[in-house]
């Protein structure tokens, strides 16, 4: 009989055995399944902070070249800017003051009130006369063009 018990409790320690060596089988696969994945979630998010860096490092050059220009582009601005003031005076200096007879040719119709001056003349007086506040019906007469000739023109300073 005690032989019976015994082999009764070898078969049953037997078959805890067994279900314990499944129950651990199955947790190992599963540990060996996240493995791969796990490794590769890991890799992917080395990947996308090296991303993450060169483009914050791509971004910063991109912003420190686009100050500059803009700092080029201010220096060429403002250098045109002096340029053009000077130009202005000088041509205040050096224009004699207008006879008679040439403010004759300047009081024609109106089709023909257009002074033989350059376009860059032009321009300047147009611009010049919109400093001070004409508007540009008054800067139309004054020069002798149309209005939606001087707005085209002053909207073309804008730009």
């Amino acid at each position: 009989m005690w032989q019976a018990i015994v082999l009764t409790l070898q078969i049953m320690l037997l078959a805890v055995s067994w279900t314990l060596f499944q129950q651990a089988r199955t947790e190992l696969n599963a540990k060996a399944a996240e493995t791969p994945v796990l490794g590769e979630i890991r890799s992917l998010q080395q990947r996308v902070q090296q991303m993450l860096q060169e483009l914050q490092t791509t971004a910063d050059n991109s912003v420190e070249k686009i100050q500059h220009e803009r700092e080029e582009a201010e220096q060429i601005l403002n250098e045109l800017h002096s340029l053009l003031l000077q130009n202005s005076a000088a041509e205040q200096m050096i224009m004699p003051p207008l006879n008679l007879l040439q403010q004759e040719e300047y009081i024609c119709t109106r089709s023909e009130a257009r002074p033989l001056q350059t376009e860059a003349d032009k321009k300047l007086q147009i611009y010049r006369l919109a400093d001070e506040g004409l508007d540009t019906a008054s800067i139309a007469r004054s020069t002798g063009i149309s209005e939606g000739e001087a707005e085209t023109i002053l909207g073309l300073r804008v730009q």
